[in-house]
């Protein structure tokens, strides 16, 4: 069955709202035996993807222990009371990292 013109413009107006896309190059050759290992696997190529770069990302937070975590969290929250006290001010942690982001504060 033919999809109409409106609904291919429906569908990449919403995929423009909802999704962002990535480029990704391989080596000529390499998309069809990534394409069968996923069909083998049950999926689309790029659900394949986007399954090993959650994995991957979930094995590196796993290297990164807890503790220093918390640490992280805890001099944070620790610097920003201690800027909040010497400026007489109330930011919150959020607002406090904005600041970071934007160069207001430097630590």
């Amino acid at each position: 069955m033919a999809i109409s013109k409106a609904q291919q413009r429906a569908v990449a107006k919403y995929d423009a709202k909802n999704y962002d896309k990535i480029c990704v190059r391989i080596k000529k050759g390499q998309r069809d035996i990534l394409k069968a290992h996923a069909e083998e696997q049950g999926e689309s190529l790029n659900g394949w993807i986007v399954s090993a770069i959650k994995a991957k990302l979930k094995q590196e937070q796993a290297r990164t222990p807890k503790q220093s975590r918390e640490h992280n969290l805890n001099r944070t929250l620790y610097n920003l009371h201690k800027y909040n006290q010497k400026h007489g001010t109330r930011l919150s942690n959020g607002q406090y990292k904005a600041k970071i982001e934007t160069g207001e504060i430097t630590i």
